[in-house]
């Protein structure tokens, strides 16, 4: 069985992934020795002070438009998610698993991405946890991580120089870095 139960993990998920990964260290702590994050978001929603991203009609109008046109939808949201207009090659292998994926999936993804609230989560977060963010993410603006870095004690917070919601696929090279220095600094 792997991993073994007796050696805790650093768990490495993205965007959404990276919120169940977070919920999974909360129920189980002991399994993790930490988290790291890139593109997270505990709420695309706006709401007051907290700004996710979106307002309610905008996430009404996304899934409106999904329901209608999930091949549209995918290609038009390929750009937004990965940014990188100078890699077409990630943008196009992108949008094919994206136009591949069965569009009831896609569907309900996207509804219970864009959908869910999991900002009173975070301060249940015991694990050092790095967040890395990419300069401008239309997806997850700089202001959802800052929040999330406020909210969980043992957090940092990296904003690297890319554009899009992908940095550990846009800027390998630079996530793999905060990756690296952070595992480091945990003296695992």
């Amino acid at each position: 069985m792997w991993p073994p139960r007796d050696k805790p993990v650093v768990f490495f998920g993205h965007s959404v992934s990276a919120l169940i990964g977070m919920l999974a260290s909360v129920s189980a702590t002991e399994r993790f020795a930490a988290c790291i994050m890139p593109a997270p978001s505990p709420s695309f929603g706006n709401d007051g002070r907290y700004g996710g991203g979106f307002e309610l009609a905008d996430i009404d109008e996304l899934i409106d438009t999904l329901e209608k046109n999930v091949l549209g939808w995918s290609s038009t949201m390929v750009a937004a998610v990965i940014g990188a207009p100078d890699q077409p090659r990630v943008q196009a292998r992108f949008a094919n698993w994206f136009c591949q994926t069965d569009p009831k999936i896609v569907k309900h993804s996207a509804k219970v991405t864009f959908l869910a609230d999991h900002r009173h989560d975070l301060p249940k977060v015991t694990r050092p946890t790095l967040l890395i963010q990419a300069r401008e993410d239309v997806l997850a603006p700089q202001a959802v991580d800052e929040f999330m870095r406020d909210a969980i004690r043992s957090s940092r917070l990296v904003v690297r120089d890319n554009v899009g919601h992908c940095p550990h696929i846009t800027a390998v090279r630079s996530s793999l870095e905060a990756s690296t220095a952070f595992m480091a600094s945990l003296c695992l």
